[in-house]
């Protein structure tokens, strides 16, 4: 006899596709959600370029 698992209404968690919903900062000190988004605010100013990339430019 087989038996298969059927997901119920779980969403699927994909390594390609961000969840921007885990990101969210929920309490005002909230220090890994608020390491991640400096590590984003800072990627998106190294891609953006113009002065704001090259003053966070290593």
């Amino acid at each position: 006899m087989k038996t298969t698992l059927q997901a119920t209404n779980t969403p699927q968690i994909s390594a390609t596709e961000p969840d921007w919903s885990r990101e969210q900062i929920r309490q005002w000190w909230d220090s890994s959600r608020q390491l991640l988004k400096s590590i984003r605010e800072y990627q998106k100013w190294q891609a953006h370029g113009g002065l704001f990339g090259r003053f966070f430019r290593c």
